[in-house]
């Protein structure tokens, strides 16, 4: 797995910040 970090910069009605993920190459998904 390999940990990314995902940039929510603009959100209409809701909150902006970043959230850390995993992404699993071998099925390309990303999960908490």
């Amino acid at each position: 797995m390999h940990e990314t970090e995902l940039i929510i910069a603009k959100n209409r009605n809701g909150a902006v910040g970043t959230l850390k993920l995993n992404f699993v190459k071998r099925t390309n998904e990303f999960v908490e």
